[in-house]
Formats: structure tokens, C-alpha cells, sequence
């Protein structure tokens, strides 16, 4: 594995770029200028070198939350690109009925599901299409491909819990699932219990009807980027610790799980689209590479 992923240099304008963004679709003139100092100030006081990402993060999506009195400022945009999702969902259908062999068809899925992690709305700069996800769906390739692993991983152990991500993306990690449940495998659903960001929430996730594509889910009680140590509750943290193999979807889980403070004691196969440099340069990969990445079980002492 790459560098540990703590506040690089380019982390803190990407985040206040993109918390900037949101107060000015929720408010405007004098209020919105106040509420973004606000998001500068926690910035500025709180964005040391020696700070997870996805903590301060985390604390500065609440603070947004809280100064604007909006509690998901991305609903509407989350609503459309489970729409689209369900689109791409339909192409990656078809492209799964072109290959007969189920683990080649889980393979597969985990390169849709790279792909997918393209819809993501929290990365200053970052933008994508959904004409541009169905060619990629069609003609990528991962840049790191750890999906033979995946599959003999899970098989093996039998069960497996997937960390999900954004909105619209979760539709195609869903045929990921019920790909690897085909083979016999047990999965696990690990969704956000309040919003972050254009994540999915428990909410929407049990709207769409997904609960039906895992054996069982679990939320976590937070609205945190990733099971940041003390941002989520310890029995679900246990909960997920005590699975052989966990896929993870998404940059937010790759900086948090990919800390020392933070990893598993268990396989972890994170599963993204290296959408910011830093990202990019933990993996070794191009920015915009997709990945399918082991890491190995961390040994925790205490």
C-alpha cells in the first residue's frame, strides 16, 4: 500500500472548494459568505497534517449541515443519480449476460463497480457523465486488478460485508452482490445511518428495495465518511472487524481503512476510481485509474 492518506496539500482547498459549493446552493449574499468563513475557520483550526482526511471531512460536511439547517443538502441530487444509476445498472445487466462462468461474472462486476465510483460529487474539480460511465463501463480497464484474489477470498470464507458509497453507484455495487451470493457467498450490507455527502443513507438504500440484494445490512449509526475511529459506534466497528473480507467501496473508505489507526484486522478489497491526486499517488496509479485493491489484515495489539 501506498502513503498513509493524512491532510495533503491539496486536501484542504478540495474540501473547502466543495463545502464553498454547497452553502452557495443553499444560501446566498451576506449569509453564505459568514457560513463559509465559518467552514474556513474549522478548516484553518482544526486541518493539521497529522488529521485523517475523511475526519475533517466529516466535520465539515456537520458544520455545513448545521449552519445552513439543511440535513441533506445533496437529497435532490442523490434522487437523479439513482436514476441515472439505475440506467447504467441496465447496461452493466447487459453486459453480465454475456458471460456464462460466475466467478468471471463477479470479475466483471468489480471492474462495473470501479467504474461506478465515478459518481461522485465531493471532489473539487471532479466532474463525470453518464455517457462517459456507460463507454468506460464498456472499454476500461482496472489499473490495479486484484479481483482474481476477490474471488477466491470470499469463496473461501463464505461471507463477505460491503462498505457502500454514493448514491446511483450502490445499484451497480447491488449486482456485485448478487454475483458473489449466486456463488454461495454471504453478504453484508454496511450503509451510512444520516447523510454525507451524495453517500447513500439506510433510508434511500431500503427505498430502493437493495436490503433484498444482501442476506442483511447493517447501518451505522452515524453520518461519518467511513468507520472513523470514535465517529462510529465500537459495536459496529466490531461487527464489520469480525468479517474475513471486506469490500470497500469508495476513496473515503480507502483513506480511513488504509490508516493504521484505522484498518481491519481482516482482508479488505477497496474498489475506486482514483478521482484526486493524492488518491492517486497512495495507489502508484494515473489520476482517474480505476483499482481493485488488496490489503492485507492489519495486526492490531491492543
Amino acid at each position: 500500500m501506498g502513503s498513509t492518506l493524512r491532510v495533503e496539500v491539496e486536501c484542504l482547498p478540495c474540501i473547502a472548494q466543495v463545502r464553498a459549493r454547497e452553502i452557495s446552493l443553499l444560501e446566498s449574499g451576506r449569509q453564505a459568505v459568514n457560513h463559509i468563513r465559518e467552514v474556513m475557520k474549522l478548516l484553518a483550526e482544526r486541518g493539521s497534517s497529522g488529521i485523517l482526511v475523511t475526519r475533517l471531512a466529516t466535520w465539515s460536511f456537520r458544520l455545513v449541515k448545521k449552519l445552513t439547517g439543511v440535513e441533506d443538502p445533496y437529497a435532490a441530487a442523490k434522487a437523479r443519480a439513482n436514476k441515472a444509476g439505475a440506467r447504467v445498472a441496465r447496461l452493466a445487466e447487459e453486459l453480465l449476460s454475456q458471460v456464462d462462468d460466475g466467478r468471471e461474472r463477479v470479475k466483471l462486476c468489480c471492474r462495473l463497480s470501479a467504474v461506478a465510483n465515478s459518481m461522485d460529487l465531493g471532489v473539487a474539480g471532479y466532474s463525470f457523465s453518464i455517457e462517459e460511465l456507460e463507454r468506460q463501463m464498456r472499454s476500461s480497464e482496472l489499473a490495479i486488478d486484484d479481483s482474481d484474489k476477490l474471488v477466491e477470498d470470499v469463496l473461501e470464507a463464505g461471507e463477505a460485508c460491503m462498505l457502500l458509497d454514493n448514491a446511483g453507484e450502490v445499484l451497480i455495487d447491488a449486482l456485485l452482490a448478487k454475483e458473489l451470493r449466486r456463488l454461495g457467498v454471504r453478504v453484508k450490507a454496511v450503509v451510512k445511518s444520516k447523510p454525507f455527502q451524495n453517500d447513500i443513507t439506510i433510508g434511500e438504500f431500503l427505498e430502493l428495495g437493495l436490503d433484498k440484494c444482501f442476506d442483511s445490512y447493517v447501518a451505522t449509526g452515524s453520518d461519518a465518511s467511513s468507520l472513523i475511529p470514535g465517529e462510529v459506534s465500537e459495536s459496529v466497528v466490531d461487527e464489520v472487524w469480525s468479517m474475513p473480507v471486506i469490500i470497500a467501496k469508495g476513496m473515503a473508505h480507502y483513506e480511513t481503512l488504509s490508516d493504521p489507526a484505522a484498518a481491519p484486522p481482516a482482508k479488505v478489497y477497496f474498489i475506486l476510481k482514483a478521482k484526486c491526486a493524492p488518491i492517486a499517488r497512495s495507489l502508484g496509479v494515473e489520476a482517474g485509474a480505476l483499482a481493485v485493491r488488496l490489503q492485507e489484515p492489519s495486526v492490531h495489539l491492543l
